[in-house]
């Protein structure tokens, strides 16, 4: 396994796997809670924003390329 720092630049290279881990989170976790059709997606939006603007730090722990 690796640790890696995502950033805006390579934000885009991760972002469908973010979107599908930000997804399944929601829906394990709040199994009653009925998330939109394009929740993840306005959500990756919004940390792409931040990690542009510098309020977030993202890191990624990597296995076999996921």
């Amino acid at each position: 396994m690796q640790l890696i720092r995502i950033t805006e630049e390579t934000f885009d290279n991760w972002r469908d796997q973010i979107e599908k881990l930000l997804s399944d989170s929601v829906r394990i976790n709040f199994p009653d809670y009925y998330i939109c059709e394009n929740y993840s997606n306005n959500r990756c939006g919004q940390l792409k924003t931040y990690l542009h603007d510098g309020s977030a730090i993202v890191f990624a722990a990597i296995a076999e390329d996921e």
